[in-house]
């Protein structure tokens, strides 16, 4: 496991945790596959799809494995992201008007098909495209 933290360009990721534990998720072993390495860096690919990368977001975003984005999961995300620049107050309140500006069923979190909307016109899949 340390290896991983040992690259430079993935430890300093704010989201490294998050993959991490995504990549752990079906290991029995609690080691990281090269298998599971390759197909997680196979998403970065610029020949990968457009709904493979918003598919693997989701999913590392979604560290209770449910299905769904609650506040909490989006509140853990932003807050990686953010570190100390942006107050929990702040941050609260930005997750609650994105479940709000998004949540289309009203249920208080984001399916993957609603997370996938809200991120229609990003540059997300430029970002998660190594060149």
């Amino acid at each position: 496991m340390d290896e991983i933290f040992s690259i430079p360009e993935f430890a300093m990721n704010p989201l490294a945790k998050h993959i991490v534990t995504y990549m752990l998720r079906n290991e029995e072993t609690k080691e990281i596959s090269f298998y599971t390495f390759i197909k997680f860096m196979q998403t970065f690919s610029v020949y990968a799809s457009r709904e493979d990368k918003f598919r693997l977001a989701f999913d590392i975003y979604n560290m209770s494995n449910s299905g769904f984005l609650d506040e909490a999961e989006i509140f853990q995300v932003m807050k990686a992201m953010a570190g100390s620049k942006i107050e929990d107050a702040e941050i609260w309140r930005i997750v609650k008007q994105i479940i709000f500006e998004n949540d289309l069923d009203l249920d208080g979190a984001l399916s993957f098909e609603e997370f996938r909307n809200a991120l229609a016109f990003s540059d997300v899949v430029e970002r998660m495209s190594l060149r």
